[in-house]
């Protein structure tokens, strides 16, 4: 009886390793090309540094089927200003982090998008989503009064569309409310060892891409937006 059971375990075992070293395989295999980050343009705008870019690759095809499955994903956008020194380590100026919480809505079968100021209203494809968060206008770095006019700047910009965890979503939903305590719910409220066996099967996980500006001036920025 015993023997039985192990070798059902031991074939159940080697069908899944089969089935998930063919999935990775594939995935090596027959890959879109990856995510891509591009900063358009840096500029001052009425007395703030902003930075205008745009994303591609990170809604790649399995994250976006697993979002369709109900599980949740965050698009994390960083964008640091360094200030360059010849004779010692760079130094991180400014620094502004733009969170998005993506989830789909099977109630109403489309998608919300989440960020501290509210949810948004519905939108009715996957497409909507990726062209409002992967095409950034202006987007605010800092104020240009932490800026020496003599000192060389550039920006880094770092996108990451992470995958979801327990902890991950506890973490967002905590920001997301500023810190007011509730409990966890939705996928969130599903055991930790259950949850994992989830993301793994899913097949979700991280696309991540990073891109560095130019190096200027304050000169070079200030008043630019004003003089087109």
């Amino acid at each position: 009886m015993k023997t039985s059971r192990f070798l059902g375990l031991a074939l159940f075992l080697l069908v899944l390793f089969l089935f998930l070293a063919l999935s990775l395989f594939s995935s090596i295999c027959f890959s879109a090309p990856g995510p891509a980050l591009t900063i358009e343009k840096v500029e001052e705008n009425s007395g703030f540094l902003t930075v205008t870019f745009s994303a591609e690759g990170l809604f790649s095809p399995r994250i976006v089927e697993t979002l369709g499955r109900g599980l949740p994903a965050t698009l994390t956008y960083q964008i640091q200003l360094w200030k360059s020194r010849r004779l010692w380590m760079d130094k991180l100026t400014l620094v502004n982090t733009l969170v998005y919480r993506i989830r789909y809505d099977p109630w109403e079968d489309g998608y919300k998008i989440e960020t501290r100021r509210g949810t948004s209203p519905i939108v009715l494809d996957i497409e909507h989503v990726e062209r409002s968060l992967c095409v950034h206008a202006k987007a605010i770095v800092g104020s240009l009064t932490a800026m020496d006019p003599t000192s060389t700047y550039y920006v880094v910009l770092r996108a990451v569309m992470r995958p979801v965890s327990p902890e991950d979503i506890d973490q967002v939903e905590s920001w997301l409310r500023d810190g007011k305590p509730e409990g966890r719910r939705g996928v969130s409220a599903v055991p930790g060892y259950l949850f994992d066996v989830i993301v793994g099967l899913s097949g979700l996980g991280d696309e991540a891409i990073s891109a560095k500006s130019t190096a200027f001036r304050m000169s070079e920025i200030a008043g630019a937006s004003e003089s087109r």
